[in-house]
């Protein structure tokens, strides 16, 4: 078995040193080719992560944000078909006042609410503590 071999400490200026060098590597790191390749293929990947969990969600009938473009864009023709199913699925059946005030609430992003969500802002009585009407009713004063 070898020793390990004595510990010594470097002074400042090696460290110093050792701090430019690092630093002008990953300077020229950063500024080649390869690495914005790189940086690329991580945020298409990170994109399509996201885009597939959303997805997920959103078809067991939970609540997600609304996809961003870059989401949007990695997201395949079956998975788009499949959210669009889930929004059809949900507007059959809707009156026009409940889908009016559904799109004007979500603008339009029915297979991205809750089931429960979903289910209050149909309910036209809506119980205590739901979401607030979106125009006064006549007679009713605001403070």
């Amino acid at each position: 078995m070898t020793r390990p071999a004595p510990w010594k400490r470097t002074t400042a200026a090696e460290r110093r040193s050792y701090r430019a060098a690092y630093a002008q590597k990953k300077a020229e790191w950063q500024a080649s080719p390869e690495c914005a390749a790189y940086q690329a293929k991580n945020r298409h990947s990170d994109a399509r992560t996201k885009a597939r969990n959303k997805l997920k969600l959103a078809i067991s009938g939970g609540r997600v944000r609304p996809f961003t473009p870059r989401e949007i864009a990695t997201l395949l023709a079956p998975e788009i078909e499949a959210l669009k199913a889930r929004a059809t699925e949900r507007k059959t059946g809707l009156t026009a006042e409940q889908f009016a005030r559904v799109y004007l609430l979500h603008e339009g992003n029915l297979a991205l609410l809750r089931d429960d969500q979903f289910a209050t802002l149909i309910n036209v009585d809506r119980p205590k503590g739901a979401l607030q009407q979106t125009a006064p009713e006549a007679g009713d004063e605001q403070p």
